[in-house]
């Protein structure tokens, strides 16, 4: 699989980042599947994907896109396996708790296609603690946008021992095709 096979995104975390990780996706025409884990976390989160869209349409950011373009493109569910059941990159956006981070990376493992790259929006955790739970290292690593996702575009790209560089480069590009400036290091360490 490379860059150009990829047109289904799965965000895990509707919050601060999450919901802004979506955005941008949708915005480049990607159909992207939000989960969380209530209606009412998925409902604010969509909530706020409107108010981020409207104010980067308000500031001339929004490439041309509408609220009527862009939400039907954003597809939520609370139900993890629906959500990364046919994705084929999952950025997982949750709260920085190892324990709920290894749970959610162990299922994501179990649930999605093989073919299907991990990623974590973690600024705390390495990508071998969490590939570890896995059975595809070599397609986990960590991806850290800079909040406000929707405006920043650096994206820290982390490399773990066992990613491959297969992996890197399709990530690498995926960020560059949705308008982000990826910096890839070369070793992982805790705060990078």
């Amino acid at each position: 699989m490379d860059v150009n096979d990829i047109s289904r995104i799965g965000v895990i975390g509707a919050g601060l980042m999450g919901h802004g990780i979506a955005l941008n996706f949708a915005l480049k025409g990607f159909d992207v599947f939000l989960n969380d884990t209530t209606l009412e976390s998925l409902e604010r989160g969509m909530k706020d994907v409107e108010t981020s869209l409207a104010t980067l349409e308000s500031v001339g950011l929004a490439d041309g896109s509408s609220l009527a373009e862009v939400l039907p493109r954003i597809h939520t569910s609370t139900s993890l396996a629906e959500t990364v059941a046919e994705v084929d990159f999952v950025v997982e956006a949750v709260f920085e708790d190892m324990g709920v981070k290894h749970d959610v990376f162990s299922q994501l493992d179990q649930m999605s296609p093989e073919h299907t790259i991990l990623s974590s929006n973690t600024s705390s955790f390495m990508s071998s603690q969490l590939a570890a739970v896995t059975k595809r290292p070599a397609k986990v690593v960590v991806a850290n946008w800079w909040n406000p996702p929707t405006l920043l575009p650096l994206i820290e790209v982390v490399r773990g021992p066992d990613t491959s560089d297969h992996t890197i480069d399709t990530t690498v590009q995926l960020f560059k095709k949705i308008g982000k400036r990826p910096v890839v290091l070369q070793k992982e360490s805790m705060g990078f």
